[in-house]
């Protein structure tokens, strides 16, 4: 198996660059090449162009099924008068529009639900705006949000207009109800919650998810019908992130939404920064121990399994001085993507230099096996770069004899660690 250099996107570490295409209805030329460039060197999308109505009829039936998103010039060449939106209602396919008037924005909204923004040719930086609302379509599909409401009627109407916006949307008719779907879908990013309900009001739902689930994990929006200040007061102090006032427009609460996933992103942004290497994007050492050290606390207690093991690569410094410190830091950050791919359930991390740690919750058996399957996978991969072939091998010390102190714990491992590689390197060793 080769590992080969693979180039980096120019996209946030949580997504994943876009490879499904979406179609591009412009007449001019040139603004059409600036929006395909922006897209491609953002998101990494396929852009399929057409200059007019005929065009992008050809595209349509070549391409349909294929499309997330169409983005759509309103006058045309041979459709000057927005026939093209009827065309696209025809398909189905959710659609950004590109106009001139706001009147004429509006009533294509108005008109089909599933356009998901429009925007003003004359708005300062409206292309780069359209790539953002690009990608903010695309990645919606990834976040799940959760209406909590006891009209139907308000959630079903809720449901529709958020599920348009490509968000996964689940829906609970009570407080009491809202929990037990959080609790069955922890991946729930956003709650909008009604005021009034029985048994279990707005603000006492709030209360109750902010026990387990903090402001940068899971956002929380209050919605009521009453016009008394209080109620918005009453949500933010009990840990709300924001409030609105019935009736609103649809568009307020999307853009509320938006603003409140956009704080919990940077805030993963941030957290990622002071939690993780920068080199491997595994966790450092600091996040390590003190994830670490609540892990083996909860293991004494519940009588779980606890391995610690460590990692060092072999001969690494040869590695830096034959091919260079590039070359070695590709070497490090693929032995940390292979890390990944064999203790995806397990804590591990960079800790320093070519040294790696993790934390495997397996009996010792079942422990020492994923780490001789990931040695013998390791010694069996080449890393190719500028045409040359470099092995690479691991020397790993293991122990799962659970301590008080995981320093401790890690010590016992480190010695045998030190007895691998003084044995010949290439091997696990450790105390079952």
């Amino acid at each position: 198996m080769n590992f080969r250099e693979k180039k980096r996107k120019n996209t946030p570490s949580y997504q994943k660059p876009i490879d499904k295409p979406l179609l591009l209805i412009e007449d001019s030329r040139s603004i059409s090449n600036i929006i395909e460039s922006h897209i491609h060197e953002k998101w990494g999308c396929p852009v399929h162009k057409a200059g007019s109505y005929a065009e992008a009829i050809k595209q349509l039936k070549a391409h349909r099924t294929e499309y997330f998103l169409a983005i759509c010039d309103l006058n045309l060449p041979d459709a000057p008068n927005g026939e093209i939106m009827d065309l696209i209602k025809r398909t189905g396919l959710p659609a950004i529009i590109i106009t001139g008037s706001v009147e004429k924005g509006h009533k294509q909204k108005s008109d089909y639900n599933r356009i998901f923004d429009f925007i003003l040719k004359s708005q300062p930086n409206s292309v780069g705006y359209l790539i953002e609302q690009v990608g903010r379509f695309y990645y919606n599909q990834y976040t799940t949000l959760l209406i909590v409401d006891d009209s139907k009627l308000s959630r079903e109407m809720l449901s529709q207009v958020l599920s348009d916006q490509n968000f996964k949307v689940l829906t609970a008719d009570s407080g009491e109800s809202a929990l037990e779907v959080i609790k069955k879908h922890p991946e729930i990013k956003l709650v909008v919650s009604d005021y009034v309900m029985p048994a279990m009001n707005g603000v006492e739902l709030t209360v109750a998810l902010r026990k387990k689930h903090n402001k940068s994990k899971l956002a929380i929006i209050g919605i009521s019908s009453d016009n008394e200040a209080r109620l918005g007061l009453e949500f933010i102090r009990n840990g709300a992130n924001d409030f609105l006032t019935k009736p609103f427009l649809i568009e307020e609460l999307s853009i509320r939404i938006n603003q409140n996933l956009d704080t919990m992103k940077y805030i993963e942004v941030i957290e990622n920064i002071a939690n993780r290497d920068y080199l491997t994007n595994l966790y450092n050492r600091r996040y390590f121990y003190d994830e670490g050290y609540g892990l083996l606390k909860n293991a004494m207690k519940c009588d779980e399994p606890f391995c610690t093991a460590i990692f060092d690569i072999d001969f690494f410094k040869k590695i830096n001085d034959s091919h260079g410190h590039d070359v070695g830091d590709k070497v490090l950050e693929q032995f940390a993507q292979l890390l990944k791919q064999y203790f995806s359930n397990d804590l591990i991390a960079r800790i320093g230099g070519e040294e790696f740690v993790a934390i495997i919750k397996a009996p010792a058996p079942e422990a020492r096996q994923q780490l001789e399957k990931f040695r013998e996978a390791l010694s069996n991969t080449r890393f190719e770069y500028e045409d040359n072939l470099i092995p690479v091998t691991t020397s790993i010390g293991f122990n799962s004899i659970k301590e008080a102190s995981l320093d401790r714990m890690l010590k016992i491992a480190d010695d045998y660690l030190y007895q691998a590689k003084e044995s010949g390197r290439n091997k696990v060793m450790g105390a079952e």
